[in-house]
């Protein structure tokens, strides 16, 4: 009887995975690609529980048939934990109320997903990242190898040793991209983090070496060209979002991070530049005119001299056997395209979309410039100006891009391997089994 109810609960998650798969096409059908990758690497784990649970001996003991059901419950109910992780993000999508901005924040990715494969002959893209929104100020990325920091019994156990290769990249967004969705443009940078853990096999040492080697003959000496090394995972991803939507991303650097007195002068967490640093670099990369130096900035001076070369280093980072130079030729057209967005979006007439694969990311970029340049961006004042903008961003793009699938290809099948087998050996490690 013990043995049989633990068998059912895991025919029974088995069987509320297969529903909520089965219920996807149409509201999460373009990512199907996604939902097959989270379901191959679920499956294999719990078809170890169960037949684990079918091999015990119900004639022994009955106080070790009782612990070994026990432990098997436990693994049963963190890989539904660990499906639900995933399935709520899924499932804002069926949520009206943010719906649309999720339909428009999925083409977004695409949007500065595909190039990377199309432009550097990386081949067909996988599954590309999942953004979903949560109660955050800015955006954040979970890469596939990292553990979701929610997970706590992962982190807070040797788990988070085991669980690393995660079957579906990330994107975490403000809430606030609901009712102002010209700040989906933040997926251009977080989006640059995940081209950057995909293409390149040791990302953060490529983009490290590139970008100390280049501070170091700018002048940097041993020390100082450490803190470039250290930053350099975020100035990629600045230089992919600077490369791809153009000045929108230092608009949205900047409305992040300005600072009172010294604060721009100043590292705001372990791994970022100083804010002054980082808006010199994208306007490097954009070519746009670098903001007015604040009082003390001479305490950076050395590190903006440095700023010259590590922009045009950074161009040069391998990325699936090419560089974001190759990408970088478009970026004029691209520019182009963004102000052509900007003027249809604030125009008479309603906005039409587009089918091409640039779109929906040159689309925010010109939402962008409408905004800084409306009176509600520049006063705070004229809500019905930001509202029509919203509603026709809105509008227009979920209906921008290519259609069908967003991918056809599966992770790699190494990716693939290694992912089950985390899972696999996160549900049967002692951190799980015997969780109080």
């Amino acid at each position: 009887m013990r043995v049989g109810e633990s068998i059912d609960e895991v025919d029974r998650f088995v069987t509320e995975l297969d529903a909520w798969l089965g219920s996807a096409p149409g509201l999460l059908g373009r990512h199907g690609t996604q939902l097959s990758t989270l379901s191959e690497v679920l499956r294999p784990a719990l078809l170890r529980n169960r037949e684990q649970l079918a091999g015990i001996d119900t004639g022994g003991d009955a106080g070790e048939v009782y612990d070994a059901c026990r432990r098997a419950d436990r693994r049963t109910v963190f890989g539904r934990r660990l499906w639900q992780w995933f399935a709520v993000r899924f499932d804002q999508r069926r949520d009206p109320r943010v719906r649309d901005v999720l339909r428009a924040a999925d083409e977004v990715v695409w949007s500065c997903w595909a190039p990377a494969w199309q432009l550097t002959g990386a081949g067909r893209p996988g599954p590309a990242p999942l953004p979903y929104l949560d109660p955050q100020i800015s955006a954040s990325t979970t890469p596939r190898q990292d553990v979701p920091h929610d997970l706590a019994a992962v982190r807070d156990s040797e788990l988070a040793a085991q669980v690393r290769a995660m079957p579906v990249p990330v994107i975490a967004l403000p809430e606030r991209v609901a009712w102002r969705p010209w700040w989906l443009v933040l997926l251009a940078h977080e989006t640059g983090h995940h081209v950057q853990f995909e293409l390149t096999p040791d990302a953060g040492a490529a983009a490290g070496d590139v970008v100390a080697e280049a501070a170091a003959r700018a002048g940097a000496d041993d020390d100082e060209a450490l803190g470039w090394r250290r930053w350099s995972a975020e100035m990629f991803a600045d230089a992919y979002a600077a490369v791809l939507v153009g000045p929108a991303i230092t608009w949205a650097v900047g409305e992040l991070e300005l600072r009172a007195g010294d604060g721009v002068l100043r590292s705001p967490a372990p791994g970022y530049p100083p804010p002054l640093v980082r808006l010199a670099l994208l306007a490097a990369i954009t070519g746009e005119p670098a903001a007015p130096l604040p009082a003390g900035a001479a305490r950076v001076s050395g590190l903006l001299d440095r700023v010259p070369a590590v922009a045009e280093a950074l161009l040069t980072v391998p990325v699936g056997g090419a560089t974001l130079a190759v990408t970088a030729e478009k970026a004029v057209a691209w520019r182009q395209t963004a102000a052509v967005w900007r003027r249809q979006l604030t125009a008479t007439a309603e906005p039409r979309p587009s089918a091409t694969v640039e779109a929906a990311r040159l689309c925010v970029a010109g939402a962008v410039a409408a905004w800084r340049t409306s009176t509600a961006g520049k006063t705070g004042t004229g809500a019905s100006e930001a509202e029509l903008l919203r509603r026709r961003l809105l509008a227009v793009l979920p209906a921008c891009g290519p259609s069908g699938l967003r991918s056809t290809s599966a992770p790699p099948a190494a990716v693939m391997e290694r992912a089950a087998r985390s899972v696999s050996d996160a549900l049967f490690s002692p951190a799980v089994e015997e969780e109080p």
